[in-house]
C-alpha cells in the first residue's frame, strides 16, 4: 500500500494515516480501536481491534461422526491448540453421554476452556482465560519444575523399589501436557492475530515448551517400567540406570540454568558431556538383567534417559542461538 510520512504532533508524539482502503476493509470506524505489536525484526503489525463476543472465532464439530471420547478429546485440543475461542459441539440428536464426558473431561485439563451452554444435542465450550494472567515465561518456569521432578521422581523410584512414586510420575504428565497446549495455543493466536511468529523470545518459548513435554514423556516411559523391573533387578544395575539418569538430568538443570541466566557456557559445558551420557546408558544395556527379566524394558530405560539428555541438549542448543547475538 506504499510509503506514508510520519507526522510530529505535540511534543513527544508521532501519527500516521491508515490506508483507506485497509481501513474499509476491516470496518475501522472513526474514534475507533487498532491493535499493534512491535516484532523483534523492527516491524510493526497493526490490526483491527478485536475485544466483543461477535469477534471470537469458532470452530464447530458435528459430533454424530465421531465416535468415542478419545477421538473427540483429541479434536478438542486440536481446536483449543490452534487457536478458536469458542468450540461448539453440535449433533442432529441427542448428544451422547461418552461424548459429554470427554468434553468435560477437556475443560478440566485444558487451561481457560469452560462449558459455558448446553443443550440435549449442543454445547458451547469458551475459552475465559486472559493470556496475560499466565505469561509464556512464567509458564515455563513452572513446566521445568513439573518436569525436573517428574525425572528425579522415575529415577528415584528404581534405588527406592517405590512403585507408587513411578504412578506417580505417571499422572502427573498430564499438567506438563495441559502447559504445553497452553503454550501450542499462544502461538498459534499470534499467528492467527498478526499472521507472524518472528518474536526472538516467543520462538524460543515453544521450543523449550516443546522439549519439556517430550522430556516428560519419557519420564513416564521410565517410570512404567520401573513397576515392570520391581524386585527383579540387581543393586548394580539399579546404580547403572541412576548413574545415567544423574548425567541425563544434569544435563536438563544446566539447560535451563542457562536460559534462566542467559549462560552461553554453561549451555556448551552442558553439550559437551553428553558423550559420557550415552556410555553411561551403554553400560545399562551390556549389564545382565537377572534371571526371568527380559532385556526389553531395560531397552526402554537406557533409551529414555538417553532421550531425555539429548533432548537438553537441544535446549541448551536453542539457547545458545537465542543469545549468540549478544555474545
Amino acid at each position: 500500500m506504499g510509503s506514508r510520512r510520519v507526522q510530529r504532533t505535540g511534543g513527544s508524539s508521532y501519527t500516521v494515516t491508515l490506508p483507506k482502503k485497509w481501513v474499509r476493509e476491516n470496518d475501522v470506524k472513526s474514534r475507533g480501536c487498532v491493535d499493534f505489536i512491535a516484532c523483534d525484526n523492527g516491524c510493526l503489525l497493526i490490526r483491527a481491534h478485536q475485544d466483543s463476543i461477535s469477534d471470537l472465532q469458532r470452530k464447530t464439530i458435528w459430533v454424530d461422526g465421531v465416535e468415542g471420547h478419545d477421538f473427540l478429546f483429541r479434536l478438542l485440543v486440536a481446536s483449543y491448540i490452534t487457536g478458536y475461542d469458542e468450540i461448539e459441539l453440535k449433533s442432529k440428536k441427542r448428544i451422547d453421554t461418552v461424548l459429554r464426558e470427554a468434553a468435560t473431561e477437556f475443560t478440566q485439563v485444558a487451561v481457560g476452556p469452560e462449558i459455558v451452554s448446553e443443550k440435549v444435542n449442543s454445547l458451547l465450550i469458551r475459552d475465559l482465560m486472559d493470556p496475560r494472567e499466565l505469561p509464556s515465561k512464567q509458564t515455563i518456569k513452572r513446566m521445568r519444575v513439573l518436569v525436573q521432578t517428574m525425572v528425579e521422581d522415575a529415577l528415584t523410584s528404581y534405588t527406592r523399589s517405590d512403585s507408587k512414586l513411578a504412578k506417580e510420575v505417571v499422572l502427573r504428565d498430564i499438567e506438563v501436557d495441559r502447559l504445553y497446549w497452553f503454550i501450542c495455543r499462544r502461538k498459534s493466536r499470534r499467528v492467527n492475530s498478526f499472521g507472524c511468529w518472528d518474536s526472538k523470545d516467543d520462538s524460543l518459548v515453544f521450543s523449550l515448551a516443546t522439549m519439556l513435554e517430550r522430556i516428560a514423556d519419557h519420564a513416564v516411559i521410565i517410570a512404567r517400567n520401573q513397576r515392570v523391573l520391581s524386585g527383579k533387578i540387581g543393586d548394580g544395575l539399579v546404580k547403572k540406570i541412576r548413574a545415567a539418569g544423574t548425567l541425563s538430568t544434569d544435563i536438563l538443570y544446566q539447560g535451563m540454568d542457562s536460559w534462566a541466566e542467559k549462560d552461553m557456557r554453561k549451555a556448551n559445558d552442558a553439550i559437551e558431556s553428553h558423550n559420557d551420557l550415552v556410555n553411561a546408558c551403554e553400560r545399562i544395556l551390556s549389564a545382565k538383567g537377572g534371571k526371568g527379566v527380559s532385556s526389553v524394558p531395560l531397552v526402554y530405560v537406557a533409551e529414555s534417559i538417553r532421550r531425555v539428555g539429548e533432548y537438553s541438549v537441544n535446549i541448551c542448543e536453542y539457547v545458545m542461538d537465542w543469545l549468540v547475538e549478544d555474545f
